[in-house]
């Protein structure tokens, strides 16, 4: 499929931000007040249709895999990713798209698009949302408005990762992307953040 015919959740950008609740960077804890507009006032749109209109916001779940010894998976684009733009550029978020699924609330709906966005790059989550003790916390929202943010909004989890699973974590498609566990120091002195990655890592203080 076209990626432009995807159908996705959009919401219109001055309902978002209504009430004076524009903001840019990252911010946690997450607005109750927006979420509950995310949960309730998102559309289904095609990308054709919302993909360069800045009148709307698609919601972008964006996770954090961490772990117990203060470190932070960090990937790397390479030089074979479609989007030149992304070339050799690093990121700590794991994220994509969602839209509707039937029969499941918006709510539901984004949570299982993440997961399968998860599942879907990454090794190591087949059971992530199913054991009680794998599942992402939503930790805050990032908004940047730049020539790619403008379109964009960002549900930021973190998914803590336990010991016992740190090595079965890898991405899958080696030829597109490659990634390693870091301790939050050493990733946070890396200066070749996609932007809402750098944006997070700030605000995390280097945790």
């Amino acid at each position: 499929m076209n990626k432009l015919e995807e159908v996705v959740w959009a919401i219109k950008t001055d309902k978002l931000f209504s009430n004076n609740k524009y903001f840019q960077g990252y911010r946690t804890p997450p607005d109750k007040e927006i979420l509950n507009r995310i949960y309730n006032d998102c559309i289904p749109l095609t990308r054709r249709e919302c993909e360069n209109d800045p009148n709307y916001k698609h919601i972008i779940p964006y996770i954090l895999l961490t772990n117990e010894t203060n470190e932070i998976f960090v990937t790397q684009r390479t030089e074979k990713q479609t989007e030149k733009r992304l070339h050799n550029k690093f990121s700590v978020g794991i994220g994509g798209h969602v839209g509707p699924t039937r029969f499941l609330t918006i709510k539901d709906s984004i949570r299982t698009g993440m997961i399968r966005e998860l599942q879907e790059e990454m090794t190591g989550m087949e059971q992530v949302g199913n054991a009680f003790d794998f599942i992402p916390t939503l930790t805050g929202f990032v908004n940047l408005d730049d020539a790619v943010g403008a379109v964009h909004f960002g549900l930021v989890y973190e998914l803590l990762v336990g010991l016992d699973r740190i090595k079965t974590i890898n991405v899958k498609e080696t030829e597109n992307m490659v990634g390693s566990w870091m301790p939050f120091e050493e990733a946070s002195k890396i200066k070749n953040y996609e932007s809402w990655s750098q944006l997070i890592l700030e605000g995390y203080g280097g945790k």
